[in-house]
């Protein structure tokens, strides 16, 4: 019992560093490349979405400056009209006469609004060749009306900008526009100063952007930071079924005798040594970038929660022997989260039964769902709970993060058993009928294998027996020989008579039906390569 267990971890631990001598030493750029650098610049783009698309504005209270004079800020060809209308009292041309006084640019005065349009011919962009108009709509002079100044200031509206900067003098073109009216009015020179100023600061506006990103984020986003961990599915679909495809997988079965669990077990330990300062830097990335609010323990422990079940889940499909496993793997993945979203972003209320239920198969669905649970709570400016639901109106789902967690650990834990299981029954050697000696030494007899009755008999389908009559194949019948130490032994006959089916039965990949097999030489001498078994004594 010791001494099998003793195997087995020696076994475990030679697979093991067989997979970081092929990844880490041998391939060590490309690893680097899938493992660490691609995935993480993945999430690093995708979270800097927020500031790629900031206009650069600052916020905050800037510094007073005075108001420059109408003439230096007029542009040089285009044109100020004043509209004065036939009703309008004398004021109204003493005040414009006034403004227009020391201007080099190009004044006009219109009649109507009317004739202002025509004058100044505005694009469906808002485009026009004049600077501005002022449409006088009542004075102290005008025979109609409330006998008070009123005024009308109408801008082209593609100079109007969204970017601002509290830090350098105010750039609002309009302004010495309005100072030079106000003056000519009250018949003075006064030149105010005037500051730009916001109602919120440039950290508060630094966190409304961030809360707006995190909404947008439950809006479909997730699917696109999912893509970060997706590297590691190829990664670990793609050497397992290498090795599978060259025997390699087969012979060190047949010289383990069929140490499933090892195999496997290696697999997701030495991928997730790999893989776990990724997981480790996607949760500070999303801490530091995305849900500062929430504690950065908490994503940190999901990245690798999620992370050590996508590998699960990755040496299980691999197990199944279907062609671009790895490719429809993904397809998969991608296609449940997709549906998760769609469920999540739902005003109507879904399910908890279907959330846990997705989540427990599929990683990517707990990965869906726990993400837009963190970023449901940094919009609304909260911290994380574990033990209650994210806020939403209306409530869709009562799943809290700790279910999630739960059901991750379910879904590392089930996987690898799966998978060893179907290893066993799909990809495993037999050992029935077989006998080897002890791993201390051969015996002194001069036997190295012995065969008798080895028979092998391939029963047809149960709709073939049941619709088509089809009989038994016998493919090899009783055969019985033995082969003596340092000789070379060849299985000669025509095609179909059997020679490749009795080195199987020899090896283990195939179950015979009867009579017994004896090799003289411990389990791990015994290799395995095509139609060739052969055996160190």
């Amino acid at each position: 019992m010791f001494s099998s267990t003793r195997l087995w971890f020696r076994q475990l631990h030679a697979l093991i560093r067989k997979i970081f001598l092929i990844t880490l030493v041998k391939h060590w750029l490309s690893t680097l490349l899938r493992a660490l650098l691609i995935p993480v610049l993945i999430l690093v783009l995708v979270l800097q979405i927020q500031n790629f698309t900031g206009d650069g504005s600052r916020y905050g209270v800037g510094e007073p400056s005075p108001i420059p004079s109408l003439a230096e800020t007029l542009p040089p060809g285009e044109k100020l009209v004043f509209v004065q209308g036939s009703n309008a009292g004398s004021d109204v041309a003493g005040v414009i006469d006034k403004i227009r006084s020391g201007l080099k640019g190009s004044v006009e005065v219109a009649d109507t609004e009317a004739d202002l349009r025509k004058r100044c011919p505005t694009s469906l962009s808002g485009v026009t060749n004049c600077y501005a108009a002022i449409i006088f709509n009542d004075s102290p002079l005008t025979k109609a009306g409330n006998k008070t100044w009123s005024y009308t200031i109408r801008v082209s509206s593609a100079r109007a900008s969204t970017k601002f900067d509290i830090t350098t003098p105010s750039k609002n073109h309009y302004a010495p526009l309005q100072l030079a009216v106000e003056n000519a009015i009250t018949n003075t020179t006064t030149t105010p100063n005037n500051y730009m100023f916001t109602r919120i600061t440039q950290d508060e506006a630094a966190e409304l952007k961030r809360r707006n990103f995190a909404a947008t984020i439950v809006g479909g986003f997730g699917i696109v930071c999912f893509l970060s961990m997706i590297s590691s599915v190829f990664h670990i679909i793609g050497m397992i079924s290498t090795e599978r495809e060259s025997g390699m997988a087969q012979l060190i079965d047949v010289m383990t005798g069929g140490a499933a669990s090892a195999r496997v077990l290696s697999y997701l330990i030495a991928f997730d040594i790999i893989y776990l300062p990724s997981w480790i830097i996607f949760g500070a990335l999303y801490a530091s970038l995305l849900v500062p609010t929430s504690n950065a323990g908490i994503i940190i422990l999901w990245q690798i929660l999620s992370g050590l079940s996508l590998t699960s889940m990755s040496v299980f499909a691999a197990t199944i022997n279907i062609r671009y496993t790895a490719i429809s793997m993904v397809i998969v993945l991608m296609l449940l989260a997709t549906l998760c979203e769609i469920l999540d972003s739902k005003p109507e209320n879904v399910p908890a039964l279907i959330v846990l239920i997705l989540s427990a198969i599929f990683p990517s669905s707990s990965y869906i769902f726990f993400l837009n649970q963190l970023c449901r709570n940094e919009a609304q400016g909260l911290a994380t709970n574990i033990s209650k639901p994210a806020p939403h109106e209306p409530r869709i789902y009562e799943v809290t993060v700790s279910m999630l967690w739960g059901l991750l650990l379910l879904t590392i834990v089930f996987y690898p058993l799966l998978a060893i299981l179907i290893e066993k029954c799909s990809h495993g050697v037999s050992n029935k009928g077989r006998k080897f000696t002890s791993t201390n030494g051969t015996t002194e007899s001069s036997t190295a294998l012995e065969i008798v009755d080895l028979t092998k008999t391939y029963n047809p389908s149960l709709w073939r027996r049941c619709c088509r009559r089809a009989r038994p194949t016998i493919a090899v019948n009783s055969l019985s020989f033995s082969m003596q130490r340092k000789q070379v032994l060849c299985l000669l006959g025509i095609n179909g008579s059997g020679k490749t089916t009795t080195l199987g039965l020899i090896a283990g990949t195939q179950k015979l039906t009867s009579g017994s097999i004896n090799v003289n030489a411990p389990r791990s001498n015994l290799g395995k390569y095509n139609s060739v078994t052969w055996a160190l004594y």
